[in-house]
């Protein structure tokens, strides 16, 4: 079996490389550059680019915000689901006491 490695980039942003064999993570944009990515394992000490890592964070703080509405949308649906509940039982309270008022009056 033959395994061939290659090098890595000039700009390669990947710390699993050790600064040695490409492991096609493609965050330089190397292999495709309209697919290039920072991966989850990205932090500031392997980021060469200031503006790479800010669009980064940014992209963080959109899923943290996108949680939290969700987080917030889940919790008023539950209340609102609680609050119908609440309103069904009285209002089979009112119909069950009707009910139970106008088979004694037979």
């Amino acid at each position: 079996m033959l395994h061939v490695s290659e090098g890595i980039s000039e700009n390669c942003v990947n710390e699993d490389s050790y600064g040695a064999i490409c492991v096609h993570c493609n965050r330089c944009g190397r292999f495709n550059k309209e697919d290039k990515m920072l991966s989850e394992k990205t932090t500031a000490t392997t980021v060469n680019n200031k503006d790479e890592m800010q669009k980064y964070l940014e992209s963080c703080k959109t899923v943290e915000s996108h949680d939290e509405t969700l987080n917030q949308n889940l919790q008023d649906a539950k209340t609102d689901l609680l609050c119908a509940v609440v309103e069904c039982l009285t209002k089979f309270d009112v119909l069950f006491a009707e009910l139970k008022t106008a088979k004694e009056e037979v």
